[in-house]
């Protein structure tokens, strides 16, 4: 770029952007990192994965109760998510994230939240980047239910 010119997007930000990138990227690290990067969910990505969490699932799934919620790799606002506790609902040719579920998360008033906040990258070299001071939650509207008890 000359100086002064500006882009509408940084090429390549689709790798922290799509679902099944980021996992990818959140594995490799865990790999690498495994006392930093343990905050998050155990995580496949579909279909690269699939033998991986077949073998997870036939030691973990039936015995220990777990669910596995499943992410659409480029969907948006919950389209095509689902929870399940055993593989066989699982296409594991599609493009998709699988994660272990995490059953007891934090709530307000009883509501699952997320936080979001606003950043701007106006250089990746140098790497500079802008953190707006709001942000802001979105809540359910439906009070919270346990797997177990769907």
């Amino acid at each position: 770029l000359k100086y002064g010119q500006r882009v509408h997007s940084i090429h390549g930000i689709s790798q922290l952007t799509s679902k099944k990138s980021m996992a990818k990227h959140m594995n490799d690290m865990a790999l690498r990192n495994p006392d930093e990067f343990n905050f998050y969910p155990r995580t496949w990505s579909l279909p690269t994965d699939a033998t991986k969490l077949k073998d997870w699932a036939r030691k973990n799934l039936d015995r220990k109760n777990k669910t596995l919620i499943v992410k659409p790799d480029l969907g948006s606002q919950g389209a095509g998510i689902y929870l399940t506790r055993s593989t066989e609902n699982i296409d594991f040719s599609r493009n998709a994230v699988v994660q272990t579920y995490v059953d007891r998360p934090f709530l307000v008033d009883k509501l699952k939240f997320d936080l979001r906040i606003y950043v701007l990258i106006t250089s990746v070299s140098p790497l500079r980047i802008y953190v707006h001071e709001d942000g802001f939650a979105r809540f359910c509207t439906k009070t919270y239910v346990p797997p177990c008890e769907i």
